[in-house]
């Protein structure tokens, strides 16, 4: 008993100091336990730096975004500024070209001039088609002969050709069908008779790329025509059909009889469509027309409400409003008034004579002036003036300019002399004072050579400012997708946005997984700490009412001293240390997870990270993520 005794006295101090060391431990454990709060400063600073990173990401990368876009927009800008400063520029100089075709005293004032403006808008189009721009190739009609012309383009799948040639005159090679480019495309012609209606299209050989929009550079057209033996267009043979139909043309008195059926037989007052009462009605009885308002009289002294015809006494039932308009009376009175209505325009290229804001569209060869049709109509109605000859204004002859040095004398020659101290142009009264053996030229012809020159232009000035149109109205469709509000705009900022938060909450689900990990460890270790000294308290206790009442030294003394010794030795054992909660570093959270537990270790600065986690962080790519690749941009 007194061994038993002694034992248990060594023992009641060791188990003393191990219930202070597991006290010290459970308080260290409760210490620790306030840095796994979630309400820990240190925890929230944590978190709120790695959303903060990947909140960085995702501003850098929607700034690039809209650096791009920006970048793209001013690019667009641009470009669609040049088509419509492109398409204005081309306008201006078609409308004083076609001034200076329809007023013929152009012609010789500043043509060079404008002729230079001309082909430089020209280019324009020239230089800005995909395919090429179509010609015209001439042939003599009784001369056999080959044209040969190289096509380039851009398509890689081919053009597909097709042409109208009658094919015995005319000889292609390549034959029709689809072509590959650059390719030289032959036409040879053999003059022989061609069987061609009135009514056919010009010759033609079209080039079209499938692949491509329709546009005014898609197809391209390169047209053909036969020259007579006084290069002219050779007309086609008429047939006897066609003979026919010109003999049945009304001439003019038939068709004045025409315009006299435009009026009502019995008031004998015009139709209109403007005036209900004047509107053309057909009686169904007879196919009579006659004015609403006569018909409505005849109904109203009628004693069956019959609408009897005036000119076969034919009954029609009523009411009037019931009855059929003559809808062929109201589109001949419609095309009469639009083709006899005058053009108003501020400042017309060719005044009317009689009206200054009229454009004018004859040319009377008696007044020598020019006419509006409807000022034309109304000053030759009388028949003094009725026999005067009039041709369209496009047939108006060249109006020479005076001579600068005899005003009342025509300028017929333009002298080739440079540097002159007196004018180019001049008379006959000049040519031996003020040009005697210097070299000249006629006036005329020089104005007939710009006439055609300008209306060559002319066209090509149609068709380049045809495909600037076109250009600018692709643009105008291509901009709506520049717009801030554009849903494909929006749905790739929300991608990119989409991608960045779930990277972080990606690596804040890691960080709340190590979290949770680490908090499981702490509270196991915490709880084990807890049991040990509830049993080494228990085992203190038995040990010292063990020593105080001494009947007990004999009775279970071994198994006590054995259960006091067990736990002694848990304290013994125990040397793990309880440490604070903290987080692993920036890099650990964002890297991908292991197996393994990341270890806490000390945080570098945040320039190092950027710096780093830049090539490391899956980068964005049309909404799809890649696998990490080590030194790979994050860029877009």
């Amino acid at each position: 008993m007194d061994r038993n005794h002694k034992t248990l006295a060594k023992l009641h101090k060791d188990l003393k100091r191990a219930e202070a060391f597991a006290t010290s431990k459970l308080e260290e454990a409760m210490d620790c336990g306030r840095s796994y709060l979630l309400s820990n400063q240190s925890v929230l600073d944590a978190k709120n730096e790695v959303a903060t990173y990947f909140d960085d990401l995702k501003k850098d990368a929607l700034k690039k975004m809209d650096s791009f876009y920006e970048k793209k927009k001013k690019n667009f800008d641009k470009e669609k500024l040049s088509v419509e400063n492109d398409l204005i520029a081309i306008t201006e100089t078609r409308n004083d070209v076609e001034k200076a075709l329809k007023n013929k005293k152009f012609l010789y004032d500043n043509s060079k001039k404008l002729i230079g403006k001309a082909e430089e808008q020209r280019s324009v189009v020239i230089m800005t088609s995909s395919i090429g721009v179509g010609t015209t190739f001439f042939f003599h009609q009784g001369v056999a002969s080959n044209k040969t012309f190289v096509l380039n383009s851009q398509c890689q799948s081919g053009l597909e050709m097709v042409h109208n040639l009658p094919a015995a005159c005319f000889k292609l090679s390549p034959p029709a069908g689809i072509v590959y480019t650059p390719i030289n495309i032959k036409v040879t012609f053999t003059p022989r008779p061609i069987v061609r209606n009135l009514d056919n299209e010009p010759l033609f050989i079209k080039f079209t790329d499938k692949n491509a929009p329709i546009s005014s550079t898609n197809p391209v057209t390169y047209h053909l025509v036969i020259l007579d033996s006084k290069n002219k267009p050779a007309p086609p043979p008429r047939s006897s059909q066609s003979k026919e139909v010109k003999k049945q043309m009304p001439p003019k008195k038939i068709q004045n009889k025409i315009f006299d059926a435009l009026d009502c037989k019995v008031c004998v007052q015009p139709f209109s469509e403007e005036y209900l009462d004047r509107a053309p009605r057909i009686l169904t009885a007879c196919g009579h027309t006659i004015c609403e308002e006569c018909a409505n009289k005849i109904l109203e002294i009628s004693l069956d409400q019959k609408i009897a015809c005036p000119f076969d006494r034919k009954l029609t039932n009523g009411p009037v409003s019931a009855l059929l308009k003559n809808f062929v009376i109201l589109d001949i009175i419609r095309e009469s008034a639009q083709s006899s209505r005058a053009i108003y325009c501020d400042e017309p290229a060719n005044p009317c004579y009689e009206n200054a804001r009229h454009e004018a569209t004859y040319y009377c060869l008696s007044c020598n002036a020019d006419f509006c049709e409807s000022c034309f109509t109304s000053t030759h109605c009388s028949k003094i003036f009725s026999v005067h000859r009039h041709v369209s204004i496009d047939e108006k002859p060249f109006e020479l300019p005076p001579c600068p040095i005899h005003p009342d004398n025509i300028a017929e020659f333009i002298c080739k002399v440079r540097n002159l101290s007196v004018g180019k142009s001049f008379c006959k009264a000049c040519q031996p004072i003020a040009h005697n053996k210097h070299a000249y030229k006629s006036q005329e012809e020089e104005m007939d050579r710009n006439h055609k020159t300008l209306a060559k232009l002319h066209k090509d000035l149609k068709r380049a400012e045809a495909f600037a149109t076109s250009k600018l109205e692709e643009a105008m469709d291509c901009g709506r997708s520049y717009l801030l509000s554009n849903q494909s705009v929006l749905d790739a900022k929300n991608e990119v946005a989409t991608y960045f938060d779930d990277l972080k909450k990606d690596a804040l689900k890691k960080m709340d997984s190590f979290y949770e990990k680490k908090k499981k460890n702490f509270d196991k270790e915490k709880l084990s700490v807890e049991n040990d000294l509830i049993a080494i308290t228990e085992t203190r206790n038995d040990v010292e009412k063990a020593l105080k009442n001494k009947k007990f030294l004999y009775d279970n003394s071994k198994k006590l001293i054995g259960k006091a010794e067990e736990q002694r030795s848990v304290v013994v054992g125990r040397g793990a240390d309880f440490t604070a909660f903290s987080f692993p570093s920036l890099y650990e959270i964002i890297c991908e997870e292991t197996n393994q537990v990341p270890k806490t270790t000390p945080t570098p600065s945040n320039h190092f990270f950027k710096g780093l986690l830049t090539s490391s962080i899956p980068r964005y790519s049309g909404g799809k993520k890649k696998k990490n690749i080590p030194g790979e941009s994050s860029g877009f």
